[in-house]
This record gives C-alpha cells, structure tokens and sequence, in this order.
C-alpha cells in the first residue's frame, strides 16, 4: 500500500478549539486571576493597566465577583489559593475606589452643586450699562466687570500604574505589621495562664476528701478556694463542675449568689438519681 493510500484512509482529525481570547478588559481582569498558575496581586495589577486600556479607578469588582461566583460553582475542587487572591485584589480595589469617592468626587459635586451664584448674564449687564454715563460709571464701581470662571469638579491627573502598585505595597505593609504584634499578645497570654486542669481536678478531690477523713463538718467553696482573687475562684470553680459531673461530689445553692455547700459522695450515694437544679 503507498503512502498516498494510506493517507487517504486515515480519518481526518479535528482542529482544535481555540478558546475566544477575552474582548472586554473585565473578563481578561477575570482570565488572569484563574487561568494563570502562580499568581501575585502585582501580576494582577500589571495585567490591569499595562496595555492601557483599563482605568485603574473604573474596575467593576462587581463584574469580578460574579465570574468568581460561577467559577466557584463549575468547580469541582475550589483552589483556595487563586479564590484567596481574588478576593484580596477585590477588596484593594473597592476599599481604593471608595476611599476616592469620598474624598474627592462627592466633596466635589457638592462644592458644585452649592457654588455661589455669579453675576448676571453679559447681555443683561450690557443693556442696563447703557442708560447713562453716570450709570454706567456706577455700576463699574460696585460691580466690577470680573468674570469668575464656574469650573467643572476639579481635574485629577492620570493614576499611573506604579502609584496603584505603591498604594497596595504600602497597604499590605501595614497589614503585615499588625500580626507579629497579635500573635506575641497571644503567645503571652497563653504562657501565662498554662494550667492542667487534670491536675488541678485530682489536687481539688483530695483536699475535699481529706477535709472529710478528719471532721464532718460543712464544707464550702469559699473554704477551698485559695483567696479572694478572682483568678483563684475561677480555678477553684472550673474543677468543682468537673467532680460534680463525674458524680464525686454534690454542689448544693440554695439561692442565686449563695453560699456553695460541697457534699462527698459515696458509691452507694453516686446511685442515686441526680440532684434538681438548685
């Protein structure tokens, strides 16, 4: 068999589909924070602006969140990490927009909204500056012939595309800064209150059952607990529930803010059905 035959046998293949290249500058916003594999927020930002065509102060997170949405519903398995960066290049973006709408834009409108009114229209004034001289000198004197402008809200210049990545570096700084402090705060706080509270449960038992070896007298909370201190109470407290659950002893209150009575229980005693609430 030639060649020629056997390429006339061999079934034509398909061409392959070459997906549309995104048109809009929101879905190539869309197509650079979940087609692409490692992505940084200054990758991000780079794509935005680079080409010129997208206005740093007119990205619809909107737009964003909602191609986010359907993503997240196609997917099978989510991938934090792009979902994580979407979400941080979202919320950069709003927080800046917003901060420059209320800074600027609406300052703005309202400054031209309430300006002051001007002088009268030019045709009105020359009319009436015709009457007489005497008028007409008059009228420069107590109103000046200036024309003050009534400019539109005031120009900004074009934000550049390193002034946008400054601002989220200086941003993500600051956030940075903040969490050494936290987790020291809380590193602290746990070095300081380490306690076994097994330990604490079985020292707390055998004062009571050696309280009542010696005297069957009545014993209560304030009896065992160390001082007065509210970190000594609640240490006291915390193992007293414990015992009392595993049915060791009985806590008895007559009335709210009462005095706590703690009762040993036996074999026989821890039986019985437990205890109303009191």
């Amino acid at each position: 068999m030639t060649r020629k035959a056997q390429k006339e046998q061999e079934p034509e293949q398909e061409p392959e589909q070459i997906p549309n290249p995104p048109t809009t500058p929101n879905e190539r916003i869309v197509s650079v924070l979940l087609d692409q594999g490692d992505i940084t927020w200054q990758t991000i930002i780079n794509e935005l602006v680079h080409s010129g065509e997208i206005d740093p102060w007119d990205v619809d997170v909107s737009y964003l969140c909602e191609r986010f949405i359907e993503m997240i519903q196609n997917l099978k398995e989510m991938n934090f990490q792009i979902s994580g960066k979407l979400v941080l290049a979202s919320a950069l973006l709003l927080k800046m927009k917003s901060i420059n709408l209320l800074n600027h834009d609406i300052n703005a409108f309202d400054q031209l909204l309430h300006a002051p009114d001007g002088y009268e229209s030019f045709e009105e004034d020359l009319a009436y500056d015709q009457a007489t001289h005497e008028n007409r000198q008059r009228t420069r004197r107590n109103y000046p012939r200036t024309l003050k402008p009534r400019t539109p809200q005031p120009r900004r210049r074009k934000v550049s595309i390193l002034d946008l990545i400054r601002a989220l570096e200086k941003a993500l700084e600051v956030e940075s800064k903040r969490k050494p402090a936290i987790t020291n705060t809380l590193s602290r706080i746990k070095a300081k209150n380490d306690y076994d509270i097994s330990q604490l449960i079985d020292s707390l038992y055998r004062q009571i059952t050696d309280h009542f070896k010696v005297q069957q007298t009545a014993l209560t909370f304030d009896d065992l607990a160390p001082s007065p201190a509210r970190e000594d109470r609640v240490l006291t407290f915390i193992p007293l529930l414990h015992l009392d659950t595993q049915r060791k002893i009985d806590l008895l209150q007559k009335e709210h803010f009462g005095t706590i009575t703690i009762n040993l229980l036996t074999e026989n005693t821890a039986q019985q059905p437990e205890k109303p609430n009191q």
